[in-house]
């Protein structure tokens, strides 16, 4: 009895280690010592991989980032003739690793890559097409049917649904439409819970669907990838289609990501990364199938341009 007792205290140090461990391993990806060694590297090799970031707000996801990425690694890989790695990391330490070397490209969205303190358009070497070959797409702000709501401007005091938070889309691109139309988050009817005072964010695409199409919310914004997938009609009473919506304007189109590099890689080793990205389409067809993207495109200043946005001035985003 007595040894069981003096072993509790020990037991209960190792169960709050496995759940602050995760917390603290993502703190040091991609950060290094003073001595300038990397803390962790998922591939070692007697090779210095390409290290790609891959900025993440959650930790689980972020420790096991091959699950998803283990077939680009190998893709590019086969391609550059030299080991290739990910390592996750939180996006506010993505401009710093980029800048310091640490990592040499990143994988980032639209909303991240126009939160850099120095959003730069020369850095982006790459843009993902989605799986219809678009290099860019809109999120569509749609209202009921039967709705009275006529423009964006209509929406003061409304209650207005957006998508995950800190989506570049249904969230990030829909506040900058709205103030466009010269209505600011506060002039929205906003919710009690779970913050007073807090936007409506819907997860899930096809609830946010749901929401307006059922008169639940006065509007909302789908990915237009979103709006696409539903029925026109003839769709079950309680599912969406789009003919119990109507779309009322739309924000600018954005890509689904950017790689972009760091200024500590030569002209010959950038031009040979960006050729590896565009040779995936001809050459691993499978890997961007896994991917959910149809290839990587040169980016177009429009496109970039329209990314920068996201943080112009007198355009201040709505952090919650």
């Amino acid at each position: 009895m007595l040894q069981s007792r003096l072993m509790s205290p020990a037991m209960n140090l190792r169960r709050r280690h496995v759940l602050w461990l995760p917390a603290l391993l993502l703190s040091v990806v991609g950060c290094q010592d003073t001595t300038g060694f990397r803390l962790l590297r998922i591939v070692p090799s007697r090779t210095p991989p390409l290290v790609i970031g891959m900025p993440t707000e959650n930790p689980i996801t972020a420790l096991n980032p091959l699950t998803s990425y283990e077939f680009l690694c190998d893709a590019l890989k086969e391609e550059l003739d030299q080991p290739v790695t990910v390592e996750p990391c939180f996006p506010f330490q993505t401009e710093p690793n980029l800048n310091s070397g640490l990592h040499q490209i990143a994988i980032v969205t639209p909303w991240q890559f126009a939160s850099f303190s120095r959003p730069r358009g020369d850095i982006v070497i790459a843009i993902a097409a989605d799986k219809s070959g678009r290099s860019a797409r809109s999120a569509l702000l749609v209202v009921p049917a039967d709705s009275p709501v006529r423009a964006a401007s209509d929406l003061r005091g409304k209650h207005v649904a957006f998508g995950r938070k800190g989506d570049s889309r249904s969230h990030a691109a829909g506040l900058v439409l709205l103030r466009e139309n010269g209505l600011n988050p506060l002039d929205l009817a906003l919710e009690m819970l779970p913050v007073p005072g807090s936007l409506r964010h819907i997860d899930d695409p096809h609830l946010l669907a749901l929401t307006v199409a059922s008169g639940k919310v006065d509007a909302g914004f789908l990915d237009e990838a979103t709006w696409e997938q539903l029925p026109e009609r003839d769709g079950r009473n309680d599912e969406p289609t789009r003919a119990k919506m109507r779309v009322i304007a739309r924000t600018v189109a954005l890509p689904d990501q950017l790689i972009i590099r760091s200024d500590k890689l030569d002209d010959a080793k950038i031009r040979k990364i960006r050729s590896a990205f565009f040779a995936m389409q001809r050459n691993y067809p499978s890997v961007l199938t896994r991917l959910g993207c149809s290839g990587y495109r040169e980016p177009m200043p429009a496109t970039v341009d329209a990314c920068l946005t996201l943080v112009s001035p007198g355009v201040k985003l709505f952090q919650n």
